[in-house]
Parts: C-alpha cells; structure tokens; sequence
C-alpha cells in the first residue's frame, strides 16, 4: 500500500512541463488574458501489481480560451496531449509507469464567449 501520496509531486511536475509550452496557473490572478490553462480535480486510489504498490491518478487539465470558435483551445489541447503523453512527467519519490488520457471535450460557457477545454489523463505511479 503506498504511503505517501503522488498528487502534489504530479501537480509540480505537469506545471513544470506544461508551463515550458503555455501559461498555467494553479490559482487564476483576475483579469488574467486568455489562453491559459489551468491543472484541476486530481483522485488517487490504491493501485497494486504483483510486483508492488503504487497509486492510480486522474488529474483535470482545464484549457481557456476567449478565441471565436474552437481552433485555437483545440490547438492547446493538441499541446497538452501530446506534452503529457510524450514526454515523461517527473518528480521526486515517484515513477510514472503509464499515462493515458481519458477524455477531451470541448464546452461553450455561458457567457457565449469562453470556451473551456476539458481533458482528464489516468497516471499509474509507483513509489521510487
């Protein structure tokens, strides 16, 4: 059974390889231009193999855009996926052994102007 968890090092390490590439923010200064992307929701739930522990997570990758129509939040997504799932996410204690993403979906907000992104990748994780 893992006992420390994953979330605030996979938080740390999808900053630092997502921020090299777009603005991220943990928490949105006010009047913040857009596009940015923001790192959301995470879960951890136990994960074993016969060979040890480890720790399952899913992490929200939340992307905004004020953009007329869809391309340009499509094309930071495009970025995020590929950021994500090319390049290994590192951080101390841990080892990423898979990543995937689980959905991508693209939502018009109320206000008729935003458009919000929505992508939410599965990390498989084991204590280094």
């Amino acid at each position: 059974m893992p006992v420390r968890s994953p979330l605030l090092g996979l938080q740390k390490g999808l900053y630092t390889l997502l921020s090299a590439h777009m603005t991220v923010y943990d928490a949105v200064p006010q009047d913040t231009n857009f596009p940015y992307v923001t790192i959301g929701e995470a879960t951890a739930i136990e994960w074993c193999t016969k060979t040890g522990d480890g720790t399952e997570a899913t992490v929200t990758v939340h992307t905004w855009s004020r953009y007329p129509g869809r391309k340009e939040c499509l094309t930071l997504m495009d970025t995020v996926l590929q950021k994500i799932t090319e390049t290994p996410v590192t951080f101390a204690g841990f080892a990423v052994v898979t990543v995937e993403m689980e959905l991508m979906e693209i939502i018009e907000e109320p206000d008729g102007i935003t458009r919000h992104g929505v992508q939410k990748f599965r990390f498989r994780i084991e204590e280094a």
